[in-house]
């Protein structure tokens, strides 16, 4: 069963980002979901969804897997609104059922947040979405010592070694981060076949920090 992968922007979950200290929020387009085209038969329909924002995300700075910070007022925000976007689909082939998301702390409070909001609110209270939790495989890239500084300062460099692992030198790293051979080391074969198992089953599928081949 071959996976349809469906990605919502994320402009189209969370509009117009406030500053923190604001006391609401502008209002969103809840709808970003509903012009998929139908679910092919023999085909399961696979959701990528990016965490919720951080601190980090909110200054402008990198932020891997040596940075686990939970989700700022905005990250929550978007998070809900996540779930607003997903209670809105009808049907059970519409529907997603379960989602899993990797060992980072915003990555976990985003699925939390999102599924919880969803269950809630849906207007198809059968079936319930569901957290599958936690896919180590799904980890974040180590950056090393950019860690925690201006993305801008290092944005040239950074963009040069995704180059290179795009054109095949997965050798590359950076500051002592990891490698695309590392990161691709950590993927356990025998992890994922065990969710493509339960994608199968269940016909959609949602996860946070996507995989590393992936990006």
């Amino acid at each position: 069963m071959a996976p349809t992968i469906a990605i919502a922007k994320e402009s189209s979950l969370a509009t117009a980002t406030p500053p923190l200290d604001s006391n609401s929020f502008a209002p969103g387009n809840y709808n970003g979901l509903l012009d998929l085209p139908p679910l092919t038969p023999g085909c399961v329909l696979l959701y990528l969804c990016r965490h919720g924002q951080t601190e980090n995300n909110r200054l402008g700075l990198v932020q891997g897997s040596r940075v686990d910070l939970s989700l700022n007022r905005n990250g929550n925000e978007q998070a809900r609104r996540l779930g607003l976007v997903v209670s809105r689909l009808k049907g059970c082939d519409d529907v997603p059922k379960v989602a899993v998301h990797s060992n980072l702390c915003r990555a976990r409070e985003t699925v939390e947040m999102f599924t919880s909001t969803a269950s809630a609110t849906a207007k198809d209270k059968n079936p319930t979405l569901k957290i599958y939790g936690e896919l180590p495989s799904l980890e974040e890239v180590d950056f090393g010592s950019l860690e925690g500084k201006d993305f801008k300062v290092f944005q040239s460099s950074m963009h040069n070694k995704y180059a290179a692992w795009l054109f095949g030198d997965i050798n590359k790293q950076i500051s002592g981060g990891e490698s695309r051979r590392e990161v691709l080391e950590c993927i356990s074969l025998e992890e994922l076949s065990k969710w493509l198992c339960l994608l199968q089953k269940h016909h959609q599928y949602w996860w946070c920090h996507t995989l590393p081949t992936l990006e």
